[in-house]
């Protein structure tokens, strides 16, 4: 009988079912095991996603709250205060530098290179499930990095704790470790309904590798409706793909035309003169 490695064992609460038991295919419905194969069935209907649900424009992307521009797609573009939780802008972080002293232009915090008060700044965040900085630490723990041990398990407990708080990122986390097999047991199943509760909440990341994994899988006009979903959000890569789509008579000429023109507002909304400079400052200090 399967058995899943997901964080929390038990009950998966945006499943509602016992999360021990997986949809194990073919094999699995022709067993002698009436129990078990009624729970895969009831398992692959439970992380079933209405389309009506799914294929739905996302919500605004989150703004940096200095400049109140919205926050790039690129994750390095943007940087993440660990004494408020707050996201800031490449441009409104690279104010931190050049401040004298330097402060954090949210929150007034002194800037410090102790390991230890950011420790405590993260600590502190977290006892008031900060989701931000719950997902920071879940890919802290995820690589090993600012001084956390590698943990992958830990990583994957925390994602799932912060995806319930709203975080699509954590969950676009989630879907990647269930398709690659890190940390938890490879589960294509669950990865994309990770993937999915992602794109509902916002991921762009997840959306466009929804969109992968329904190409691969042959069924191109579901594919296409999440490639310009997520072109529309910003997505260089999914607007090639949209372009591809209409040129291959998947995606209507008016679609789009309409999907390039969200995709141009929505990218000249995440881009300035004054983010581009400090991106330069950044490579050349």
């Amino acid at each position: 009988m399967g058995s899943s490695d997901a964080p929390n064992e038990g009950r998966d609460p945006k499943v509602g079912i016992n999360s021990n038991i997986e949809h194990c295919g073919k094999v699995c419905h022709e067993s002698s095991l009436p129990r078990h194969n009624q729970g895969c069935k009831e398992r692959a209907c439970a992380l079933k996603v209405c389309d009506q649900d799914l294929f739905v424009d996302p919500p605004r992307r989150d703004e940096c709250p200095i400049c109140l521009q919205q926050l790039p797609l690129d994750r390095t573009k943007w940087k993440l205060q660990p004494c408020c939780g707050r996201m800031l802008c490449l441009r409104c972080s690279f104010e931190v530098i050049k401040g004298q002293p330097a402060k954090c232009p949210f929150c007034r915090a002194p800037h410090t290179s102790s390991k230890a008060k950011v420790s405590e700044w993260i600590k502190r965040r977290v006892e008031v499930n900060d989701p931000n900085i719950i997902d920071f630490l879940g890919n802290c723990f995820s690589l090993g990095v600012h001084g956390f041990p590698q943990n992958s398990k830990r990583a994957a407990e925390l994602w799932l704790r912060v995806g319930e708080l709203g975080c699509a990122a954590s969950y676009c986390n989630l879907g990647t470790a269930y398709a690659r097999g890190h940390s938890v047991k490879k589960n294509a199943l669950r990865a994309r309904h990770y993937y999915e509760l992602a794109s509902m909440g916002g991921s762009v990341v997840a959306r466009r590798n929804l969109g992968l994994a329904e190409l691969q899988a042959g069924r191109a006009s579901r594919a296409m409706k999440h490639f310009v979903i997520s072109a529309r959000a910003g997505c260089v890569y999914s607007m090639k793909r949209a372009r591809q789509g209409f040129l291959d008579g998947h995606v209507t000429r008016i679609a789009y035309e309409r999907t390039l023109s969200s995709h141009i507002e929505t990218a000249g909304e995440m881009r300035s003169d004054r983010r581009g400079a400090a991106k330069l400052w950044c490579r050349n200090p």
